[in-house]
């Protein structure tokens, strides 16, 4: 007799139910493969080895000739500041970009609304990164507030590429009158650094004055020009001018560029097809 496996029906059965539950299991970890791959287009910009952001392109809606496009920053908590929005275009050249109309946070996502005309003709959306800076502590850097006068980063600041060079040109000084008591000094600066001041402060008479800052980029997203705002109480323009003239001016952090370091793109969008723009 020979030594043959017989095999039931009920042998059968079980077979196939292994089988497929083996199906199903193949078809659930490929289903999560691809959404870990597809689902979404990720940028990641760094400063150094410990300082990630992570840009990721949720979703991209065009309804009534309005384009949504969600976005979220994972930095993992450490601080950063946005220096330049996405640019979004609806050509690959990006000769065209679109204007944000909107832009609001909700539940750290990024919504931003733009215009489309003719929206019936657009199938792809292209994406340019944002422009990142991570804020660092640097050594206060401290010179007269007066005009014409060029400031240089601190030569300890080892956070600078070019520490000890040529940071920024106070390039003007003005005073408003704001109210019957208050004035705005305007501090216009240029620069064509990487690095932008931050924290600039009017010392005055033994009194420290914070203020706003207002930084721009030209169509490279290079900083070029920026202004330091502050509110001065007093009573006569000639006041506040005589003050300033005795005063210094007081940098003590700087905010650094992220550069791009990953891309990943991705056709899969919720609605629309996302194009992420490669690294320079």
């Amino acid at each position: 007799m020979s030594n043959r496996s017989l095999i039931g029906l009920d042998d059968i059965r079980e077979f196939m139910k292994i089988q497929r539950l083996i199906a199903i299991i193949v078809l659930s970890i490929s289903t999560l493969f691809l959404c870990a791959f597809t689902d979404d287009s990720m940028v990641q910009l760094s400063h150094g080895d410990n300082h990630n952001v992570n840009v990721t392109y949720h979703n991209a809606q065009l309804k009534n000739d309005i384009l949504t496009v969600t976005a979220s920053y994972d930095s993992s908590g450490e601080a950063f500041q946005i220096g330049q929005d996405i640019v979004v275009s609806t050509d690959p050249n990006f000769e065209t970009p679109l204007k944000i109309t909107n832009c609001r946070v909700v539940d750290e996502n990024y919504i931003y609304q733009f215009n489309i005309e003719d929206s019936s003709k657009i199938d792809t959306i292209y994406i340019r990164p944002p422009v990142l800076y991570k804020a660092v502590e640097t050594v206060p850097v401290k010179v007269p507030l007066m005009e014409g006068q060029i400031v240089q980063r601190s030569i300890e600041a080892t956070d600078f590429k070019t520490a000890g060079l040529d940071w920024f040109l106070i390039d003007s000084i003005s005073v408003e009158e704001a109210s019957e008591t208050l004035f705005l000094v305007r501090i216009n600066i240029t620069s064509d650094a990487e690095e932008l001041p931050r924290l600039a402060r009017i010392h005055t008479e033994g009194m420290e004055l914070g203020g706003l800052t207002v930084l721009y980029f030209d169509e490279e997203d290079i900083f070029t020009k920026g202004e330091f705002l502050y509110y001065i109480e007093g009573d006569k323009e000639e006041d506040i001018v005589s003050k300033l003239e005795k005063s210094f001016l007081v940098v003590e952090n700087a905010l650094i560029r992220m550069d791009e370091t990953k891309t990943r793109s991705s056709l899969n969008v919720k609605a629309l097809p996302v194009a992420v723009e490669e690294g320079q």
